[in-house]
């Protein structure tokens, strides 16, 4: 079957507004459903161990979507400016986010981060305008000096001067 969904493939696709991918389906390349502005759900294999970057970056419309448990690394750009998207459920053995993973997901509320996260990186979360609550691993090592800038509506986020890496 299907394993692999390669760069650009959807790309731009603006009638495409949901799609189930077979379960045989184990990486999305980078930009395989950018721009696709009126998808609004997509169900993606828990097979799937790979989502590269800006894979869903643009896709406005995206309002349903869980992220497969094997997925370890959030690539940078992967949710980027998905304002419909209310609710992230991050993996529960997810290791890293990478930089402006879901920044300017303007409709997120909350999100916690799971505690295998050791790095977040930089922009992660920036431009998140309804974000208000963000639960933090126990292990975080570090994050970007603008992980969570331009969030006006953020409230009790700890001092966390003393992991930030510049990049």
């Amino acid at each position: 079957g299907l394993s692999y969904i390669g760069a650009g493939a959807f790309s731009e696709c603006e009638n495409l507004t949901a799609l189930t991918l077979p379960e045989s389906v184990d990486y999305i390349g980078s930009n395989a459903f950018e721009g696709c502005v009126r998808l609004e759900t997509i169900v993606i294999p828990d097979t799937c161990s790979y989502i590269g970057s800006y894979a869903f970056s643009r896709c406005i419309a995206l309002s349903d979507l869980a992220i497969p448990s094997y997925v370890y690394t959030i690539s940078p750009y992967t949710f980027q400016g998905c304002i419909s998207l209310t609710e992230i459920v991050l993996p529960e053995e997810l290791e890293e986010i990478e930089k402006w993973a879901f920044a300017g997901c303007t409709s997120v509320k909350e999100i916690e981060i799971p505690d295998p996260v050791e790095v977040i990186g930089d922009y992660a979360f920036a431009y998140c305008s309804s974000l208000e609550s963000v639960v933090l691993p126990e292990d975080l090592e570090s994050v970007g000096p603008h992980t969570f800038d331009f969030c006006p509506n953020l409230q009790g986020l700890p001092d966390l001067s003393d992991m930030i890496e510049e990049e």
